[in-house]
């Protein structure tokens, strides 16, 4: 059955347009495909020995290359159902109208289906390599942020206080007399006790502060638009929190208590400087007796109390909470 003369010369028309304008935009689309994605740009030669998510990336992004080129091929393909439409068109019979309609409504078609389904392989692949990208910046033990997350955050804050003067504040927590955890108890009971203490400031902290397992027993804690005074209090209500928690591993409900250095954010600093700097203060709160919070002003470490916060008289040894609990 032919189809009226004027419908197919609008299908004939609007199909060589559409044909010719995606020849000359995918060229250019591909070419940057294939800047950003080509192998050399995924490994790093350096590195004699690359690491299992870097050759899981580089073979995601390598299906996408393969993706893009079939899809490439494919418009190829459909330019030269166009290119034949247009030579029937150009050569006007009783037939042309509906000889050139029908080949260009098949052409679309099948494009049509291609781009659907190298959609659905693009979606897939981003996926997954969306995944690695999170497992890459999780700690496994505690599923908190890892230090390298960490790093990239820290970057992203320090670049936003430079710009818009957003002051910030930054948190170290460690762990009392972890070691005697480990010794008494085993390294799997220690495992269990970063894990729910990692749950704990989870719980605690809200999804605007950045929590991250900065190594070992230590944590950091990013607090966005927060003064030194406000991020000291929150410090407080965090130590007091978890120094009341009795932590259930096995047949033990072990007590523990946590030691912090606070800093905000000054003019002129790195972040090499504002680690620094509470990492002093880190360690004169533990050097004070743990179970404290310390703060760094104006590069001198001074207990919390100074900032309105009071430390509490909690026993800082480690204790078993009367053995076994009921």
């Amino acid at each position: 059955m032919s189809l009226p003369l004027y419908v197919a010369l609008v299908l004939c028309c609007g199909s060589i347009c559409f044909g010719h304008w995606l020849a000359k935009l995918w060229p250019r689309a591909s070419r940057i495909e294939k800047e950003d994605w080509s192998s050399p740009a995924v490994v790093d030669t350096r590195k004699p020995t690359p690491s299992v998510e870097a050759i899981q990336m580089q073979a995601w992004l390598q299906s996408l290359w393969d993706v893009t080129n079939q899809v490439t091929s494919q418009v190829d393909q459909h330019n030269l159902k166009l290119n034949e439409a247009t030579r029937i068109f150009e050569t006007p019979t009783p037939s042309t109208g509906s000889a050139a309609a029908s080949i260009l409504i098949a052409a679309n078609q099948q494009l049509q289906n291609q781009l659907a389904a190298a959609k659905i392989e693009i979606d897939l692949q981003r996926k997954k390599i969306d995944s690695v990208v999170v497992e890459s910046r999780t700690d496994p033990l505690t599923k908190l942020a890892n230090r390298r997350a960490f790093d990239l955050e820290l970057d992203r804050v320090f670049n936003l206080f430079r710009r818009k003067r957003a002051s910030f504040s930054l948190m170290l927590i460690d762990i009392d007399h972890f070691k005697q955890f480990n010794d008494n108890h085993g390294h799997m009971i220690g495992d269990r006790i970063l894990q729910d203490a990692a749950r704990g400031f989870g719980e605690i902290f809200r999804d605007t502060e950045f929590v991250a397992r900065f190594g070992g027993e230590e944590f950091v804690v990013l607090l966005p638009m927060t003064t030194l005074k406000q991020a000291v209090m929150a410090a407080e209500r965090v130590r007091k929190k978890i120094s009341e928690n009795v932590f259930h591993v096995g047949e033990f409900g072990l007590r523990i208590t946590i030691s912090i250095g606070v800093a905000e954010v000054i003019e002129g600093e790195n972040p090499a400087d504002l680690i620094r700097r509470a990492d002093q203060a880190l360690y004169a709160a533990k050097d004070g007796g743990r179970n404290l919070t310390a703060v760094s002003a104006d590069d001198v470490c001074v207990d919390a109390s100074e900032f309105g916060a009071t430390n509490s008289d909690v026993d800082t040894t480690p204790s078993d909470s009367a053995g076994k609990h009921h």
